[in-house]
C-alpha cells in the first residue's frame, strides 16, 4: 500500500504549537490555582466564619461587584484584549 501524503493533516507551524503548548500548561496551571484555592478555603471556611461572624457566601459575594463590568468590558473592547494578563491581574488583586 502506497503512502498517500494527501491523507496527512498539514504540519503545523512552530508559532502555532507554541501557542497551543502555551495555551495548555496555562490552563493546566489555572486549574491547579483554582483547586488549591477552592480546597484552602473549604478548610478555613470554619475559621472565617468564627473570625468574622459570616458565612462562606456573605464572603465570597465581596468578589461579586468586581465581576460585574466583566461584561460590558469583554463587549466593548472584545475577548482578545478583555481577556489579556493585565485585567486578571487587576481582578485578581
Amino acid at each position: 500500500m502506497p503512502s498517500d501524503e494527501s491523507s496527512l493533516p498539514p504540519a503545523k507551524s512552530p508559532r502555532l504549537q507554541r501557542v497551543q503548548v502555551t495555551s495548555l500548561v496555562l490552563l493546566v496551571l489555572i486549574g491547579a490555582i483554582n483547586y488549591i484555592d477552592r480546597a484552602t478555603l473549604a478548610i478555613a471556611n470554619p475559621l472565617i466564619r468564627e473570625e468574622l461572624g459570616l458565612p462562606l457566601s456573605s464572603f465570597l459575594s465581596a468578589c461579586t461587584p468586581a465581576q460585574l463590568p466583566a461584561g460590558p468590558t469583554m463587549h466593548c473592547s472584545g475577548p482578545r484584549h478583555s481577556e489579556s494578563p493585565a485585567p486578571q491581574l487587576l481582578y485578581s488583586t
